[in-house]
């Protein structure tokens, strides 16, 4: 018989103990990182994606830095080179010519112009009319003709 401090342990007993001991531990051992494994899986299958995205990132990232590097390059030659895809237009010079600069212009005084006609326009249309009256009898019809449409759209 063994003893340690005020217990005795025979050897049966011992044995017993020793592997009762190491069961307890085996198993809390094992039910705490089989608990852990199925996180840890998961952890790792996350860390494996956040890598990829952020690879596939850099990848982008390189791309959209190789076009606009390149479409800078481009804009640049364009400039030096000139608009090559633009036709090139006569210029159209909107000054008097000479001949005309020389004559005195031509403008129509009240005394000798006699009666002017009257020109009336709006969306129905252009009208000449020889004098005022007619053209103050012509816009009271439009007039009228205006409201009559506008009432009859407002009692439908």
């Amino acid at each position: 018989m063994k003893s340690i401090g005020p217990l005795h342990f025979s050897a049966l007993s011992q044995r017993l103990v020793t592997t009762l001991l190491l069961l307890t531990t085996a198993a809390f051992a094992s039910g705490c990182s089989g608990g852990m494994e199925p996180l840890e899986k998961e952890l790792k299958a996350l860390q494996s994606e956040v890598n990829r995205v952020r690879s596939a990132n850099l990848a982008i990232q390189d791309r959209l830095d190789a076009l606009e590097v390149t479409a800078l390059a481009e804009a640049k030659s364009d400039e030096e080179q000139g608009d090559s895809d633009r036709p090139v237009l006569e210029v159209v010079r909107l000054t008097p010519d000479d001949a005309l600069v020389d004559e005195a212009p031509v403008v129509a005084s009240p005394q000798t112009a006699g009666p002017r006609p009257v020109i009336h326009g709006d969306d129905g249309g252009v009208e000449q009319f020889d004098d005022a009256e007619q053209a103050a009898t012509a816009a009271d019809k439009r007039k009228r003709k205006q409201l009559a449409r506008r009432w009859r759209k407002a009692n439908r």
